[in-house]
């Protein structure tokens, strides 16, 4: 019931302060989800976040290290190679994030 109303908040505003929170929030939550909800809808919605703000970029950064290191998920190699590096790749060289954040993001 929740996950529907944080992706419709996260997407539907404009407000940089809402969208970081709603992936607070999800980073909060992941481990009580399902494998195949975050597969199919918290991957989803962090890769179709439509702000670049460093912000955002970190927030987003951050859910997927949680999902990476969770025993609970398991993430394959090829979820990992078809879905996670081709998004985190062009976040890496971003403008607007300082080169600290870059290297904290690549960890």
């Amino acid at each position: 019931m929740l996950l529907p109303r944080i992706k419709k908040l996260a997407l539907g505003t404009k407000l940089l302060s809402v969208r970081v929170n709603c992936l607070v929030c999800l980073g909060k939550i992941i481990e009580n989800l399902d494998k195949w909800l975050v597969l199919d809808e918290v991957l989803t919605l962090v890769m179709q976040m439509p702000s670049r703000e460093p912000a955002v970029i970190m927030a987003s950064v951050g859910i997927l290290k949680l999902v990476l290191n969770s025993n609970k998920l398991g993430i394959t190699k090829e979820i990992l190679a078809n879905k996670i590096i081709p998004f985190l790749v062009p976040l890496s060289i971003e403008n607007g994030l300082s080169l600290q954040q870059v290297l904290l993001s690549n960890v």
